[in-house]
C-alpha cells in the first residue's frame, strides 16, 4: 500500500497561532539577570530587548494588542509573556506589559 505524501511527506501547519490560556512572567532569577529591558523596533516591528547582565540581547516581540512605544524603558519584573502554539511549528513568544 503506498503512503500518502500528504500524510507523511510533508510537514502539516494547522492554521493561526493559538495563545496558551495563560501568561508567564519572568522568573526572579530571570528578572535579576537583565541589566535593562527597553522597546525597539526590528525588521517585523517592535520588540522589547533585555540586556542582560552577562552582555547578551535578548529579544521577544511584542504582542499585537500592545500599547508601548519605541524608546520605552520598561521593568523586566512587570513583562508578561505569552506563548503561542501550532500544530506543526515550535512555540513562539511575545511579550507585553499590561499597564
Amino acid at each position: 500500500m503506498a503512503q500518502s505524501i500528504f500524510t507523511d511527506k510533508i510537514k502539516t501547519f494547522n492554521g493561526k497561532w493559538e495563545a496558551n490560556s495563560q501568561t508567564s512572567k519572568l522568573t526572579p532569577k530571570e528578572v535579576e539577570s537583565v541589566q535593562e529591558a527597553s522597546v525597539v523596533p526590528l525588521q517585523f516591528g517592535l520588540s522589547i530587548c533585555f540586556a542582560l547582565k552577562s552582555g547578551q540581547k535578548k529579544f521577544i516581540p511584542l504582542s499585537r494588542d500592545s500599547q508601548l512605544s519605541e524608546g520605552e524603558v520598561v521593568d523586566p519584573s512587570e513583562v508578561e509573556i505569552t506563548t503561542l502554539h501550532r500544530l506543526g511549528s515550535e512555540d513562539i513568544y511575545r511579550a507585553d506589559v499590561v499597564q
